[in-house]
């Protein structure tokens, strides 16, 4: 599906330009859902791999951690 249209400038005829303004007209709820749809892809699930990602890496720092726990260091 395509969000985008092609218009043309009112003054100067020779410039267009990629518009959504226009695209959703006569669906109320398709903005809506579409700038929901965008925060979700461009916000929530990065951060969610984000959190996964840390999340992994704190649990592996924490096992090694309690796997040198007991060993005494030799200086």
């Amino acid at each position: 599906m395509v969000m985008f249209s092609v218009q043309t400038h009112p003054v100067h005829q020779n410039f267009k330009q990629c518009v959504s303004f226009e695209f959703f007209e006569g669906m109320p709820h398709a903005k809506m859902v579409y700038t929901i749809l965008c925060i979700c892809f461009l916000y929530f699930m990065p951060l969610a791999i984000i959190l996964v990602a840390y999340t992994r890496i704190i649990i592996e720092i924490s096992k090694k951690s309690k796997e040198t726990e007991g060993e005494t260091a030799v200086c």
